[in-house]
């Protein structure tokens, strides 16, 4: 299959919540957790620029933790800047700095989602439920190993997280999930995948959730994605390392709805030269230290 005719199916518009997407393109976050810094007028530029050409920009994750007005109002310039280039913004939310009292932690969630919506202009956030955050929230600090707990109390936290989140934004189209069902960084191997997998794709789509974004090509073989699919029937988004070609298939095949890659994919000359980015524009997106 030829790179052309991957990029027509990547080229196919897509409806994700409330919007519209011009092509099936992802743009990940880099989730360096680099801190409260601002983004600066040179870092919406460049998030202007990508999310002219991608069919979603989901911006580098953001710690809950980390948020004022100040730090609302530098990302509405953010949004500003994509809008007026016709791209639409995710931003993820995270909090990966140790165990912190989990009703602090789920209103945290809660507040930085409302404000960065209705505030900022946000479109929609994404909640990191990979490598441990979120998900196994409470086991990650508990000599209990994860084949011991069931995927419904591993999950628990997700799901009030969830709840909150939807709640504050005004329902789950403005909310969706990167998830993993195993990180080999923070968990265990005897971790039951296909349990996990399972729960929270229900879990999304009780929420009604607009996407799921499946990261980890070591662990999501097609098998659980074809899993995941067959719990959740909106947006399903592929993280897994697919080549264009490989790409194209999994979307032929309804596997997933949409890919996600990289800069470093994205960089490709042929992927390049047909969403017409600019070289000049293909920098590092992460925040200022």
């Amino acid at each position: 299959m030829s790179t052309a005719a991957a990029l027509t199916s990547l080229f196919s518009p897509l409806r994700v919540g409330p919007m519209h997407l011009t092509n099936r393109i992802f743009r990940t976050p880099l989730t360096r957790s680099t801190g409260p810094a601002l983004p600066t007028a040179r870092f919406a530029e460049v998030c202007a620029a990508r999310a002219a050409t991608a069919g979603l920009l989901v911006a580098d994750g953001i710690d809950v933790v980390h948020m004022d007005a100040t730090y609302v109002a530098a990302w509405q310039r953010v949004a500003d800047a994509v809008h007026a280039r016709g791209g639409h913004l995710v931003l993820q939310l995270s909090h990966v700095v140790g165990p912190r009292s989990l009703p602090h932690l789920i209103d945290a969630y809660a507040t930085a989602a409302r404000m960065f919506v209705e505030r900022a202009g946000i479109d929609a956030i994404e909640l990191y439920a990979a490598n441990g955050c979120l998900v196994d929230e409470d086991e990650r600090h508990c000599p209990t190993t994860l084949r011991q707990v069931a995927a419904d109390h591993r999950t628990h936290v997700l799901k009030d997280v969830v709840a909150a989140v939807t709640d504050a934004v005004g329902g789950g189209n403005r909310v969706g999930i990167r998830f993993s069902p195993l990180s080999l960084v923070t968990q265990p191997h005897d971790c039951d995948a296909t349990m996990l997998c399972q729960d929270v794709a229900r879990t999304a789509q009780a929420a009604n959730l607009a996407y799921v974004h499946l990261m980890h090509a070591d662990v999501f073989e097609e098998p659980l994605v074809s899993l995941f699919r067959s719990q959740f029937q909106n947006v399903l988004v592929g993280d897994c390392g697919y080549t264009h070609d490989e790409a194209n298939d999994a979307i032929h095949k309804h596997l997933v709805d949409a890919v996600a890659f990289d800069s470093a994919v994205m960089g490709d000359a042929s992927l390049v030269g047909s969403v017409g980015v600019d070289h000049v524009q293909e920098e590092s997106m992460s925040l200022p230290h």
